[in-house]
């Protein structure tokens, strides 16, 4: 994971409306429960974001299996 690294929601409503691939990737990524309640999680502590850590540890889940999520959730635009 990136110690230290803060990570805060990101959502581009705009983009996702004009390219159909964009929601596509948007949509697929917020289909795990694990990301969704990342991401809502993340949207709750806006604007100051939180670290990989705080985030695994209000989730429950482990910090290889928070980075994997977290990286889906980059890739989509989302952090």
């Amino acid at each position: 994971m990136c110690a230290g690294r803060r990570f805060n929601a990101s959502l581009n409503i705009e983009a996702i409306a004009v390219r159909p691939a964009d929601a596509s990737k948007v949509f697929e990524a917020l289909s795990s429960a694990v990301r969704l309640e990342a991401f809502r999680l993340l949207v709750r502590h806006e604007p100051a974001g939180l670290v990989a850590g705080e985030i695994a540890a209000e989730l429950g889940v482990s910090p290889a299996n928070l980075s994997f999520h977290l990286k889906t959730l980059t890739h989509a635009g989302l952090v």
